[in-house]
């Protein structure tokens, strides 16, 4: 798998995420940006097909950290 086949998810509370998205989507790398551990988690069990090859975490964040 090439980093451009890669599908990757930026689970980060902060504006960051958004931008660090938008940056690896500009390079043709397919990315997701979810605002905390919740909703990757969700997304996970609502579409059993998504499995990302990256997962960018921030460690410190309210409810779900990257530690959870």
């Amino acid at each position: 798998m090439s980093i451009t086949n890669a599908r990757v998810a930026v689970v980060d509370d902060a504006p960051v995420a958004m931008a660090t998205s938008r940056l690896l989507r500009s390079h043709g790398i397919e990315a997701a940006a979810f605002a905390d551990g919740s909703v990757f988690l969700d997304r996970l069990s609502a579409t059993p097909a998504y499995r990302p090859a990256y997962v960018m975490r921030n460690l410190n964040m309210p409810g779900l950290n990257g530690f959870d």
